[in-house]
């Protein structure tokens, strides 16, 4: 290391006189010491050098306390900081470099600064400085999450549409007595049977008659006079189980579905609400459950009445409240056998004034009760 008491890093003199000596190396050290200072303020960053950030496009406000780095376009890191009360971010120069990058968490800036510009300072330095791009982060970030988002789906649906195929191809799936499922998934054919169902249901409603809701006709029908109820305590058992959560066993599942291929239809009507609870990527329960459903309306089950109700209601159809247990729909579905809307519409007419009304409201409150005690045990 060259120091003094090495007599400057150089020959020891012949002859030399200690003063002499001592002043020669002093030299040399006070011109190495003023070499490193300049060498020093031409790499730290300065307010000298800087690019005043405003908050508004007036730039009347500054944009003070704000993070910010500066670096040269390939990355390497010049000043890092937090502007100043004036919104100053002081930046370094870099040798032989003329694109500099200013960033904070929300913009990103890229500058020219040509050498002249090093002779300037403060305002003048920042007016020389050229804006040659300006990118705003947020936005940016906003951009590239939506396209990974973008492309995420696209091979979740890739995914979701070969599960579809391989099923298909098994056709072999526990409701495969329903019929062999298309080949290939179309969002329109599926749509379009889906809209079909849902025609028919709005029609037969539209054109409810007085006889079809006209609740002193009301006759109590246990499951199988209603529709056919093979294995009916597989039905009961399954009920059971949802009382709670979670606690289905496969077996009971599998007998429920063994009923529902035997045509029971209390045990299709329970497969149709469950299927709604699988994931919407699940396209064979998508497309089992449309098939569940066509059933369900071509036999009249009244329970798909008021669900029907639920869709509409969900959807901001009623802008008040949804229709109450005495009004056509749900009077409708207890008329075809929905138990639990007759337990509502009995309760309802058993608080009314008149005394018939009370009467009939009691005749369906004990039929439903009798007839599916499984469904209001607590």
């Amino acid at each position: 290391m060259n120091t003094p008491s090495s007599h400057c890093g150089g020959k020891r003199p012949a002859i030399a006189h200690p003063k002499q000596t001592w002043r020669r190396c002093a030299a040399v050290a006070l011109a190495a010491f003023i070499a490193v200072g300049v060498a020093h303020a031409g790499t730290k960053p300065t307010t000298r050098y800087a690019i005043n950030l405003t908050r508004d496009s007036g730039s009347e406000i500054p944009l003070a306390n704000e993070p910010y780095s500066w670096t040269t376009h390939d990355g390497k890191v010049l000043a890092e900081g937090v502007t100043d009360d004036t919104g100053r971010a002081a930046v370094a120069r870099q040798a032989g470099e003329a694109h500099y990058v200013l960033e904070t968490v929300n913009n990103r800036w890229i500058y020219t600064v040509d050498n002249a510009c090093w002779t300037h300072r403060d305002d003048a330095f920042a007016r020389c400085a050229k804006l040659t791009d300006a990118v705003n982060l947020v936005a940016q970030r906003m951009a590239d999450n939506a396209r990974n988002e973008q492309a995420a789906a696209a091979k979740r649906d890739d995914a979701m549409l070969a599960r579809y195929r391989a099923a298909a191809a098994a056709n072999d799936d526990e409701l495969v007595w329903l019929g062999p499922l298309p080949a290939e998934w179309s969002r329109d054919d599926v749509q379009k049977q889906l809209d079909d169902v849902y025609g028919k249901i709005k029609h037969e409603l539209d054109h409810l008659g007085n006889a079809d809701i006209d609740v002193s006709r009301f006759v109590c029908r246990s499951p199988d006079q209603i529709g056919p109820s093979p294995d009916q305590q597989a039905v009961i058992d399954y009920l059971s189980s949802l009382r709670k959560p979670g606690s289905t066993t496969p077996a009971q599942w599998t007998a429920l579905v063994e009923a529902a291929r035997k045509g029971n239809w209390l045990a299709r009507l329970q497969i149709f609400v469950a299927l709604g609870s699988r994931p919407k990527d699940d396209l064979v329960s998508v497309y089992r459950r449309i098939q569940l459903m066509a059933w369900l309306q071509a036999n009249h089950v009244g329970a798909l009445y008021t669900y029907y109700l639920g869709e509409l209601a969900a959807t901001g159809y009623f802008e008040g409240p949804s229709p109450d247990a005495t009004s056509p729909i749900p009077l409708y579905a207890a008329m075809r056998g929905s138990y639990a809307a007759m337990k509502r519409a009995g309760d309802s007419l058993m608080a009314d004034d008149e005394p018939e009304a009370q009467a009939i409201g009691k005749r369906m409150h004990d039929c439903a009760v009798q007839m599916m005690p499984v469904l209001f045990a607590k």
